[in-house]
């Protein structure tokens, strides 16, 4: 048993590494194995993932420029935004912004409710 595992009453198994958790493929098949409170909540994508998973790393690695590329056109979009909207008259924007909110809370709340065992 691991060091930190000794005396605890109920500890049957063994405990993952945590760069064996960070591999999405292993991660997913031994889930329900890992946290058994998991076990049958997984969708079919997910399921599914573990046949389609990509070397992160490796795509990443393909596509350095796009990180750099879509922060100067960030910048530059949001600079060039602040002088066209300079000289115009301020938006009420309430409506929307309390929209917006209620949305971003229900979609937070699905998402705990998902992911919280």
């Amino acid at each position: 048993l691991p060091s930190f595992a000794r005396g605890v009453t109920g500890y049957s198994g063994r405990i993952p590494s945590v760069s064996r958790l960070l591999e999405f493929d292993v991660f997913y098949s031994d889930a329900a194995k890992t946290f058994p409170l998991l076990a049958g909540t997984e969708t079919e994508f997910e399921r599914e993932w573990q046949k389609q998973s990509l070397d992160l790393a490796e795509v990443s690695r393909r596509i350095y420029w796009v990180a750099p590329v879509v922060c100067v056109a960030y910048v530059l979009v949001l600079f060039g935004s602040q002088q066209l909207m300079q000289k115009r008259p301020a938006m009420s924007l309430k409506g929307p912004l309390a929209c917006w909110n209620f949305f971003l809370a229900l979609f937070s709340l699905i998402g705990f409710l998902r992911t919280a065992p």
